[in-house]
């Protein structure tokens, strides 16, 4: 009863203060102090970003700056047209109804936004939920673990107005004799035995066979690209250097020489080729390519997902014979023959520059 008392007693004299400060001397300047006082804190509210509806009203729970951000979004692509450049100049304006708005700048940038909000909910640890625009792995230990990881995302996508293609959705398994899993409508994923994720070849039994024929195919590509500058007699030796630098920098000596329209009973020295052109030697620029990876790999934090995946030592003995060679090795190789260390790679500019050659 007496710390109610002696609460009461100190509530009542904090609320009479400023009565009585009225009454006195500075009564004035108190009562100025309090008015500067809200009418700062009217101006303040104007400064925190908020996200207000329709009406203006402060939207604060998560869930409806969701909707918002959404309704704004489809309102912003609602009735967008485009088109399209031809030959004979352009065609018509055409409706513009599903898609990343093609040209517009602020599209990708809308969808990677709106994509972040939605896929909050079931995004897992680094390395087990890899999102890249709307291109998404997700990865398990087991097929039960990863049974519910499909269904759960597609509730969340339903819930906002999108929906998860299965024809292009496929299910890739280490393992043997495990079944496919089914999406929230019971439908089968197909299960694979390699997969194209983005840029890189996957396979189930983790060989890089069809990674290498995938990569080797679109040189030929570039190639056929690139042959009509580096065969033109005309073009300086100088360009051809740059063209090759860009897009033959992997290629045999002799392709330089050919640029150049040596032959081999010139007998002209791959030196004096290289100098010719303007490049260095194949291996110091893979070399190159290596460390400049390594310091951006080395300059994340400690808990970035890239810096988890390079320090991960895989469980189980290895199996018999002489052991591969791994990247950390020929890493430490580089280092050591560029004579620099990894204190140097906090320097983004130093480090680039003891590693350029």
């Amino acid at each position: 009863m007496l710390a109610k008392a002696a609460l009461a007693k100190a509530k009542n004299t904090e609320t009479d203060a400023p009565y009585e400060k009225l009454d006195s001397q500075e009564g004035e300047k108190f009562v100025f102090r309090v008015a500067k006082a809200r009418h700062r804190a009217t101006q303040n509210t104007g400064v925190v970003k908020s996200v207000r509806n329709s009406e203006g009203g402060i939207l604060r729970k998560p869930s409806e700056v969701r909707r918002h951000v959404n309704s704004l979004v489809k309102d912003m692509n609602d009735g967008s047209t485009k088109t399209i450049r031809v030959p004979h100049g352009q065609t018509g304006a055409i409706d513009v109804t599903v898609g990343v708005h093609q040209g517009s700048a602020l599209s990708p940038f809308l969808f990677l936004l709106t994509m972040d909000v939605i896929t909050e909910e079931v995004m897992d640890e680094p390395l087990k939920t890899i999102l890249y625009a709307d291109d998404i792995a997700l990865i398990a230990e087991s097929k039960e673990k990863l049974q519910d990881k499909p269904q759960n995302g597609q509730r969340v996508l339903a819930e906002n107005g999108l929906r998860l293609d299965v024809k292009k959705t496929k299910f890739l398994n280490s393992g043997e004799g495990t079944e496919s899993i089914v999406d929230a409508r019971g439908e089968a994923i197909e299960k694979v035995r390699d997969f194209r994720y983005l840029v890189s070849d996957l396979a189930a039994d983790g060989s890089v066979d069809q990674a290498v024929k995938s990569r080797i195919n679109a040189a030929w590509m570039k190639w056929r690209e690139s042959t009509g500058i580096l065969c033109d007699r005309p073009c300086s030796r100088t360009f051809k250097g740059k063209v090759y630098r860009g897009v033959c920098g992997k290629a045999h000596d002799a392709l330089r020489q050919w640029a150049c329209g040596w032959r081999r009973l010139d007998r002209v020295r791959n030196e004096d080729v290289r100098t010719a052109m303007q490049t260095a030697l194949v291996q110091l620029k893979m070399r190159e390519q290596r460390l400049r990876w390594f310091g951006y790999v080395l300059r994340r934090p400690q808990s970035h997902p890239i810096r988890e995946a390079t320090e991960f030592e895989a469980q189980g003995k290895r199996p018999r014979g002489a052991p591969k060679r791994r990247w950390r090795d020929v890493i430490k190789k580089d280092l050591v023959e560029a004579k620099v260390t990894t204190e140097d790679a906090v320097d983004r500019m130093k480090w680039g520059r003891l590693t350029r050659d």
